[in-house]
């Protein structure tokens, strides 16, 4: 798993592109981002969906993906909104023809928050 992201969805739905693989790879207009949407919260954290779809995003910004627009009928049949959350992994860049793996052998993770770590009551 090269890169799993909770990301939050902003207004407009928006969702920002991980910064440090954006630098890592100098993303830029026209690149392919292949992600896979695991997962879909509100904005309680609470799960609301499980999606499991992967889709191939050519990016005309390198700095955010507009999941109404980007990812084709994801926002309509998940009911996604501003302020939910997201969980994405990105595992390919495709330029100019060649397929990039994100950051191989490695597990990054940047999260909004852990839906998978049990909270601690005291």
């Amino acid at each position: 798993m090269p890169l799993r992201e909770i990301n939050a969805i902003e207004e407009g739905l928006d969702m920002y592109v991980n910064y440090t693989m954006k630098n890592a790879y100098d993303l830029d207009r026209g690149d392919i981002l292949v992600v896979e949407i695991k997962r879909h919260f509100d904005e309680n954290k609470e799960l609301l969906n499980q999606i499991n779809k992967v889709f191939e995003v050519e990016l005309t910004n390198p700095r955010w993906i507009n999941i109404k627009r980007d990812l084709p009928g994801l926002v309509d049949e998940y009911n996604i909104k501003s302020n939910h959350y997201i969980e994405v992994i990105y595992t390919e860049m495709k330029r100019e023809g060649e397929s990039i793996e994100i950051f191989p052998g490695e597990n990054k993770e940047y999260l909004d928050f852990d839906p998978d770590k049990e909270e601690e009551y005291l």
